[in-house]
């Protein structure tokens, strides 16, 4: 990942945390402990790794999918 990438990911994080319930911020706990339950990870290793696999991104909170995926099109 580029460092252009990363700090486009870390844009549409803090965008996301921001406004994220809590709800939303044990939604990502929950979709990322599945991933990472083996190891510690970046976040952003994390949360790209979800993003491929269309199971576990529906696990993910709509509100962040949403930002990174702006972000991706912009």
């Amino acid at each position: 990942m580029s460092t252009l990438e990363r700090k486009a990911f870390w844009r549409a994080y803090i965008a996301w945390l921001t406004k994220a319930s809590v709800v939303d911020e044990e939604a990502l706990h929950v979709a990322l402990a599945c991933l990472c339950h083996f190891e510690v990870r970046p976040i952003i290793s994390a949360i790209a790794q979800a993003l491929k696999d269309e199971a576990t991104k529906a696990l993910l909170p709509v509100g962040l999918v949403n930002e990174i995926e702006a972000l991706q099109t912009a």
